[in-house]
């Protein structure tokens, strides 16, 4: 069985290497960076190709971020600490109710307060995570 690992672990790293590494070396159609020395002593560096505007690439990816990307990841970060904070309000309340049902029995009661703590820290979390992430995104919305 450890022979079999270390072949498969010796053909992952093969594969990996050939297609990370020397396949694109191959791919590449450009000849690299060009130095040539210019008549003042010094040399004129000159990259393969034309280089692309920053400025107008990155605003229009940012512009299309802010219109696609970020609407989803604001209801999926809503959804999920809205989602965290219900079940931890359920605990809450459950902790609560077996509190209450303890009757004089100190193990029970142990467990309900701890349960009532724990469902309590997690509630003031979750549902300060729904109103930070509710609030800042409405707030940094444009």
């Amino acid at each position: 069985m450890k022979s079999l690992v270390k072949k498969i672990t010796a053909l992952s790293i093969s594969l990996y290497t050939a297609i990370f590494n020397i396949i694109p070396a191959y791919a590449s159609n450009t000849t690299g960076i060009t130095i040539q020395p210019n008549g003042s002593g010094g040399f004129t560096i000159k990259p393969p190709g034309t280089m692309p505007n920053m400025g107008q690439t990155i605003g229009s990816f940012q512009s299309t971020v802010e219109k696609t990307l970020m609407p989803t990841v604001e209801s999926v970060a809503s959804t999920i600490t809205t989602i965290c904070a219900v079940v931890s309000l359920i605990a809450f309340l459950v902790s609560v109710t077996k509190l209450a049902t303890s009757a004089g029995n100190p193990a029970a009661r142990q467990r309900a307060l701890q349960g009532i703590l724990f469902s309590g820290v997690a509630l003031a979390l979750f549902g300060g995570a729904w109103v930070v992430v509710t609030f800042f995104w409405n707030f940094l919305s444009p």
